[in-house]
């Protein structure tokens, strides 16, 4: 152990000087005299240094992040993490990871310290990963409710891509999902739904979320706008199957709750329990053999 210590203000060194490379190389250092240096100074300025710090990474190492980018659009869509972007993340993981390996690396001189440094560069993947799937279950409760929505606003007489343009306003993250397809189809001048010979734009937005029953909801929106005057009562059809689908699933995860809680009872109770019985035992009999 002495041996390794010796090497810790060195290692301590190269963490600090990795960072501040990385937040050297990310900014804009440039002086240009024209407009378009201006903006771009101005443009760089307005960034938080996990921007540049992401960014400068991302570009040096030709990162691909797509995971992290359907997560954070998941996120977005139910009003969190507004305005931060994938290189944000990755240059708060950075910052997180360097700084507190480099803290815990200093205060307890031992390098397994540094497993708390690759803890703390998990950490922003790991929350933006929990609030991603808060968002996609609450996208998937309010898929009956959209549904049902939408059946009743074509029973009393309104097309199906009005019907839909409704459903936007509905309060959550279907709404909101909604509302963006109908934005997107808005302004590439496209349909929203399918008709004869034509995608439409909310089957591919709800495509690209990555979420099956979405893609499933779209798919029987689109043929509910082909079946013509028989649509309301397919719409009812879908309402009611979809409800259906989704008293299944939380049948299913009422059923699997035990198993979900058998880890973490496990690790909360039974190993500390475990614990405290036997590492006085352990420590006794280390003590008889000196």
């Amino acid at each position: 152990m002495s041996s390794l210590l010796q090497y810790l203000p060195m290692a301590a060194g190269m963490v600090i000087a990795v960072i501040m490379y990385s937040v050297l190389a990310s900014l804009n250092l440039s002086f240009s005299s024209t407009a378009e240096g201006r903006l771009s100074r101005f443009s760089e300025g307005r960034k938080s240094v996990s921007d540049k710090v992401g960014e400068g990474v991302m570009s040096r190492f030709g990162l691909d992040l797509g995971d992290w980018d359907t997560n954070l659009r998941w996120a977005q869509l139910a009003g969190e993490y507004l305005g931060a972007s994938t290189a944000s993340i990755l240059g708060l993981s950075i910052l997180y990871g360097g700084g507190a390996g480099l803290l815990a690396l200093v205060l307890l001189k031992n390098p397994l310290a540094l497993l708390i440094g690759a803890a703390a560069f998990f950490y922003p993947s790991m929350q933006l990963n929990g609030a991603a799937e808060k968002s996609r279950t609450e996208a998937r409760r309010g898929l009956p409710e959209a549904a049902a929505f939408i059946a009743g606003e074509m029973a009393a007489g309104v097309s199906v891509e009005e019907a839909l343009g409704r459903a936007s306003r509905l309060p959550g993250v279907i709404g909101n999902i909604i509302g963006l397809a109908k934005v997107v189809a808005d302004t590439s001048h496209q349909l929203l739904l399918a008709h004869a010979g034509s995608s439409g734009t909310f089957r591919a937005f709800c495509d690209a979320l990555g979420v099956p029953q979405l893609s499933a909801f779209a798919a029987q929106i689109d043929m509910v706008a082909l079946r013509g005057s028989d649509a309301p009562r397919q719409m009812s059809s879908v309402a009611k199957g979809l409800a259906r689908d989704y008293r299944g699933e939380v049948t299913r995860n009422a059923s699997n709750l035990d198993n979900q809680l058998l880890f973490p009872t496990t690790m909360y109770f039974f190993v500390p329990m475990l614990a405290t019985l036997l590492v006085p035992l352990f420590m006794g009999v280390l003590s008889m053999f000196g």
